[in-house]
């Protein structure tokens, strides 16, 4: 089970180099803030291709819930995950055949693929 760690700060994230994104400033009715904080948003997008968001109001059980409930997933076994599988005629479901980058291997920066595991969902 996966819970949300009481005592982490937000500068954790920063210090690790991952984009937070403050979704308050994100509908802030002074331009300045929100366009600054568009601005990370989309350099977040387009070069590291993820962030944190902060000041969503989510709360914290569901977000303990949504964490269980994909790790539960996940860590099912092959047949549970397939019975989602994306295809070419549904772009959305499981899949296990996005290739994000290469792995260093113990002879250097190599051909050792790094697979990663999805299930992307529609809105």
């Amino acid at each position: 089970m996966i819970h949300l760690q009481k005592n982490w700060t937000w500068n954790n994230y920063y210090d690790a180099g991952i984009p937070v994104i403050n979704f308050t400033a994100l509908i802030s009715g002074t331009e300045s803030i929100y366009y600054a904080e568009e601005s990370k948003l989309l350099n977040s997008l387009e070069f590291v291709g993820f962030f944190v968001l902060t000041n969503h109001k989510i709360n914290r059980t569901v977000m303990n819930q949504m964490w269980n409930i994909a790790r539960s997933f996940f860590d099912s076994n092959l047949d549970n995950k397939m019975s989602v599988q994306m295809n070419n005629d549904y772009m959305y479901g499981y899949t296990a055949a996005e290739i994000l980058s290469r792995s260093e291997t113990k002879e250097g920066y190599g051909l050792k693929l790094d697979d990663k595991e999805s299930l992307n969902g529609e809105n």
